[in-house]
């Protein structure tokens, strides 16, 4: 009874409805198999979240840093940049500590807003707060830089970045070298695309997959 009703579930409680909301998908998708094996759908993460303001989304959720995450990532899929930096901030206010995936979904949310300068802006407060990026977040930030409208003073951030993260001893994953050389390939910089393949030949500590071979 509870399950199926949405408004039982809103009164649930923080943890409860959110439990609940995550069960609800998954009980209706599962389906037996040949067998008698258990096949479950792949529940998609719920992003309607990122239409409310942050009043609406903790009116019936504590501000935990797990909560803020949802809903920053849930703003950061729709590209809502200014949402996501008035989440950020209310969560400082109120004294939860933002980690490297909340500063992740902020700058997702400036890549899908194309704003790169804001990007970096970012990744720049980050730091300065006292949170190491890692690979995923600067892969965030390299892509941003690469997939709009990259030019040879905007690739030239891009390799600062890449720079950085060598001295700093961050895995230089395969992702990363895919966004730098798409950027460089897009700012028609071919012999530059061609020496970032070399190097991930040769000190990358990964196989180059179809994509980046398909690249080249």
């Amino acid at each position: 009874e509870v399950l199926s009703n949405p408004r039982a579930v809103a009164e649930a409680g923080d943890a409860t409805a959110e439990l609940l909301s995550m069960a609800v998908p998954v009980m209706r998708d599962a389906a037996t198999a040949p067998g008698g094996m258990v096949r479950v759908a792949e529940r998609k993460p719920n992003y309607s979240y990122g239409r409310m303001s942050i009043a609406e989304f903790f009116s019936t959720r504590r501000p935990t840093g797990r909560n803020y995450a949802i809903l920053l990532r849930s703003q950061a899929e729709e590209g809502r940049l200014r949402a996501a930096k008035q989440t950020l901030a209310h969560m400082l206010e109120t004294g939860v500590r933002p980690n490297e995936r909340h500063y992740d979904s902020v700058i997702l949310a400036a890549k899908r807003a194309h704003r790169p300068a804001d990007a970096l802006r970012l990744l720049d407060a980050m730091r300065k707060s006292g949170v190491q990026a890692d690979a995923h977040v600067y892969n965030t930030v390299i892509s941003t830089l690469a997939e709009n409208r990259p030019d040879l003073h905007q690739m030239g951030l891009a390799m600062q970045l890449f720079t950085r993260m060598q001295v700093e001893g961050v895995p230089c994953d395969q992702p990363i070298y895919t966004s730098l050389i798409k950027g460089f390939i897009h700012a028609r910089n071919f012999p530059q695309a061609w020496d970032l393949y070399e190097h991930a030949l040769a000190y990358g500590d990964f196989k180059p997959d179809h994509v980046l071979y398909c690249l080249m």
